[in-house]
């Protein structure tokens, strides 16, 4: 549809929307839209088919076109929502600009901005409750936004999941940041995923391209077998599905517990071991604790041993991590074009899922290391 086009289908289900346009109402003929819109009658005739399609509006023969009289309440508050120009975006108090940030916000609103849309920003209201977050989104409802996107914080993301029937049903589109966490009681939203698993498969390739034969994952307690610490299951399954693509074989996976295992020492002490072996942090937390132990007994990252860690924390930015980075910038514009795009999936009653992969960035922790682009 171009813009043109779309520009009268969209004033045509705003009239209809707003009651201007009644059900059972006649349309002017062709000629008289084109008129009085400035088109051609070629234009109205695609808007106006376009309509019939979808069930809006039907013709009889002589007679003319006309809206139909079987549109219910719910489906008129989808078309207004289909024809605003506002989004509300709905985000945590408590991140750390590891998936998205400020930037992510400046790169949403200039692809939004430019195509006519207007941002409304609010704070999850988390702290006060699910009485609040009901009243948040029954606010934005009466709005008809053309969206609703969630960019959540670790502390968010179980409140989200825990009330996620409140946003059964809304008559505007939702779209959610997948942070790498169990999403499956909001599948019937839009995500935007990161993929942690295609992250752990890039980490190992490139730990294994770089000359490392023993990569040594520092997991935590319990990571492996927490919900809350889904991320780390799944970044570690794809370094372990990683390592069978190589044809040498050479390359070992193990996972440690805990930073204080008593063989760290005696490791880090022989520097034969250690010209093969690279420790990794399942996130910027445990390779920070790792350093941490490590500077604590005479050991340097970058220097006596190698570490690398997934995220890029802005906390920990500190210990000069090599990482695999969040593109903060790009998850802003991935999610205005998911909202604003003229996409062939808009057409269909579908939801859609979106995997993003991180980015090296190499710092002083590691070795320089050969990454496949």
């Amino acid at each position: 549809m171009s813009d043109i086009t779309r520009h009268i289908y969209e004033k045509v289900l705003s009239d209809i929307a707003s009651g201007a346009l009644p059900q059972g109402a006649r349309l002017p003929s062709e000629g008289e839209l084109a008129l009085a819109l400035g088109s051609t009658r070629m234009n109205v005739a695609r808007a106006l088919r376009q309509l019939r399609e979808e069930g809006i509006l039907h013709s009889r023969k002589k007679a003319g076109t006309f809206v139909s009289a079987a549109i219910s309440p719910d489906d008129l508050r989808r078309f207004r929502c289909r024809c605003s120009k506002k989004i509300f975006i709905l985000y945590s108090a408590t991140h750390a600009n590891t998936h998205w940030s400020g930037e992510s916000f400046e790169a949403f609103d200039a692809v939004v901005n430019a195509r006519g849309f207007q941002v409304v920003y609010s704070l999850i209201p988390t702290a006060a409750g699910r009485k609040a977050y009901a009243e948040l989104l029954k606010k934005i409802g009466g709005s008809a936004p053309a969206a609703l996107v969630i960019f959540s914080g670790s502390d968010d993301l179980f409140f989200l999941l825990d009330n996620n029937d409140l946003l059964l049903d809304t008559p505007f589109p939702v779209y959610v940041l997948n942070r790498g966490n169990d999403m499956s009681r909001l599948d019937f939203c839009n995500t935007l995923m990161m993929d942690n698993h295609a992250e752990g498969m890039k980490m190992i390739s490139a730990l294994h391209d770089s000359g490392f034969r023993r990569v040594i994952c520092l997991c935590g307690a319990d990571s492996l077998s927490s919900e809350r610490e889904y991320w780390c299951v799944r970044r570690y399954e794809g370094m372990a599905r990683g390592l069978l693509t190589f044809r040498d074989r050479q390359c070992r996976l193990e996972k440690a517990a805990t930073v204080g295992e008593p063989d760290f020492l005696d490791l880090l002490r022989d520097r034969g071991s250690m010209e093969n072996t690279v420790f990794v942090g399942m996130n910027c937390l445990l390779a920070a604790r790792f350093i941490d132990y490590a500077a604590d007994r005479g050991f340097r990252a970058g220097k006596d041993y190698n570490i690398t860690a997934f995220d890029d924390h802005s906390l920990f930015r500190s210990y000069d991590l090599t990482a695999l980075k969040v593109p903060v910038r790009e998850v802003g514009e991935i999610f205005a074009d998911m909202v604003t795009a003229d996409a062939w999936y808009k057409k269909y009653p579908l939801r859609i899922s979106l995997s993003l992969c991180g980015d090296w960035v190499e710092r002083s922790s590691c070795r320089k290391l050969t990454i496949a682009r």
